[in-house]
């Protein structure tokens, strides 16, 4: 694939020097924007020339872009299933865990005052 773009690009720039070394005494009227211009035929080619080579850097900095975004929201999704999937680590079951079990006995609170407030409160 490499060779294959180094031959293109090889005949793209063999082509335009062809075109601009036979091609260099043609004047051509220009109207754009509304103003008119007396340009060479070379420098309209190579106007055209350089406007495609934006567009192409254009287009592959777009594609690389979606391939960067696809590959993060693949790596994101992944990441959330490792992270939402329990893996074993489940919460024992509260009817058979000793610390929820209804033993009858009544818990004992503590009926003192603390010894100094808690942060963020005032004291009654």
């Amino acid at each position: 694939m490499f060779i294959v773009g180094v031959v293109l690009l090889v005949a793209a720039i063999a082509g335009a020097v062809i075109l601009v070394g036979q091609n260099h005494q043609l004047v051509v009227t220009v109207h754009a924007a509304g103003h008119t211009w007396h340009w060479h035929l070379y420098w309209l080619l190579l106007a055209g020339l350089g406007i495609t080579v934006i567009a192409w850097l254009g287009a592959a900095l777009i594609r690389s872009g979606i391939t960067s975004a696809r590959r993060a929201r693949r790596e994101m999704s992944k990441l959330r299933l490792e992270h939402d999937r329990p893996h074993g680590r489940l919460l024992p079951d509260p009817d058979t865990s000793p610390f929820l079990a209804d033993t009858g006995l009544t818990p004992i609170l503590e009926t003192g005052r603390r010894s100094r407030p808690r942060r963020g409160h005032h004291t009654v």
